[in-house]
């Protein structure tokens, strides 16, 4: 497929515009627009799922985000040309940049040839699909439609995933590819159908349960547990037991769709085995219920798990180690780039036993028995838009996938996305 159009000219007749030749004699200062631009999106990305990070954070990154590529965006041709020789190495962040630029401009061959260098190496399409999501609709729609339109599944998966990030359902869209013969467009679809709440589409959400492509299945069991349908638990269920990683992504779903008795006991089966122990701690945190507290508090002189159940505490009493004063330094030892757990855990804090059980002796009684908490007040909708408004970006992931599922109508916020679009619809 070509993205072929009627391109914005960069510049238009012979020679230099007045902002090219400005553009020139600043190029120290637009190298630098490029770097801290993909600096920042690197930075932001994984600060979006960081448990340290709340909205105001995030929100700070993108106003310093949007200044560096705006003032690439006035630098025009010169701007794109000092972007294009920072992405030789094909770096996530420089390729948004570039993706970004290209949009903006309307280059819709270099965002062809962006798509293609996407296809070809793995951990670019994010940042392809991040590009999209940050510039205005009018500009994202019609490159989305042209790569709803291409015979190529990557193209369809870039353009799907542009939808689930800006919640917006074209007409026709997830019945025409919900079918598709790729299991990745068919995936990206199902997703798509189950965060807008398409619940006519069931029964097709369904059939998709017997997919012969685990991530499939995988897409349709969260979709159905996000509808609230009957099936998703046991769903959820088989397709969390045929990987780990399967188990890990489908965690937060399946303890919503399971009833609090089912749940606490399958995470007291989990809790049994040292290769299950860390999803049970999430699961825990997860669920919200005070049964757990004790055994996280135990688990906290446990360097392994320390840091992850300290979360877990959190996430179910609302307790801040930082501000409460309930951290300890790290083990004598701790070496942090030997951390195992890293990916997850490197942002968490060491939570002292022997003070959060203090804080917890004089904290439980306002936490009742049989009650899911999240975040110290009962699980509710309001309290839920409460962390969506103020939590950390975990705190908030599960606050969103909570107001999803109690609300037979509310779409399932996405807490990754830029900003100003967030607070927009917040403050709606």
């Amino acid at each position: 497929m070509r993205l072929t159009g009627p391109d914005v000219p960069m510049r238009s007749g012979q020679g230099f515009a007045a902002a090219d030749i400005s553009a020139l004699n600043n190029r120290a200062i637009i190298e630098i627009h490029v770097s801290e631009a993909a600096f920042l999106w690197r930075s932001r990305t994984q600060a979006a799922h960081a448990p340290n990070f709340d909205l105001v954070h995030l929100g700070r990154l993108d106003e310093r985000l949007i200044a560096h590529l705006e003032a690439l965006r006035v630098a025009g041709r010169v701007g794109t040309e000092i972007a294009q020789q920072s992405n030789e190495e094909g770096d996530p962040g420089d390729l948004f940049v570039l993706a970004w630029l290209a949009c903006a401009h309307g280059d819709l061959a270099q965002l062809a040839r962006l798509c293609a260098l996407a296809a070809a190496q793995d951990g670019l399409t994010a940042a392809l699909s991040s590009a999209l999501s940050w510039q205005p609709w009018t500009v994202a729609e019609p490159i989305c439609a042209r790569l709803l339109a291409s015979p190529l599944p990557a193209h369809r998966v870039l353009a799907l995933s542009v939808l689930v990030e800006r919640r917006t359902l074209p007409r026709g869209a997830v019945t025409r590819f919900i079918a598709d013969e790729a299991p990745s467009v068919r995936a990206a679809t199902l997703f798509l159908a189950g965060a807008l709440k398409c619940v006519n589409l069931v029964a097709q959400v369904r059939l998709a349960l017997a997919d012969p492509d685990l991530q499939v299945r995988c897409a349709a069991a969260c979709t159905l547990a996000l509808m609230g349908d009957e099936q998703a638990d046991a769903a959820l269920a088989r397709c969390a037991s045929e990987s780990v990683a399967a188990a890990h992504e489908l965690l937060p779903f399946l303890v919503q769709a399971l009833d609090p008795q089912a749940a606490r006991a399958w995470i007291g089966a989990l809790a049994q085995s040292e290769g299950s122990r860390r999803l049970a701690i999430r699961a825990s945190g997860l669920l919200g219920d005070t049964h757990a507290v004790h055994w996280l508090i135990e688990l906290m002189d446990d360097d392994a798990h320390a840091r992850l159940a300290g979360e877990a505490f959190a996430l179910i009493t609302g307790a801040d180690l930082d501000p409460l004063t309930l951290r300890r330094d790290p083990p004598a030892g701790f070496d942090a780039d030997d951390d195992a757990h890293a990916a997850h855990d490197g942002a968490l804090g060491w939570p002292e036993r022997h003070k959060v059980a203090e804080w917890w002796s004089v904290h439980r009684s306002r936490l009742s028995a049989g009650q899911r908490y999240l975040c110290g007040q009962p699980r509710s909708m309001q309290g839920a838009t409460e962390v969506l408004r103020h939590g950390y970006q975990r705190q908030r992931a599960h606050a969103a996938l909570c107001i999803a599922t109690m609300s037979p109508s509310a779409m399932l916020f996405p807490v990754d996305a830029p900003t100003p679009w967030q607070r927009e619809r917040l403050m709606a």
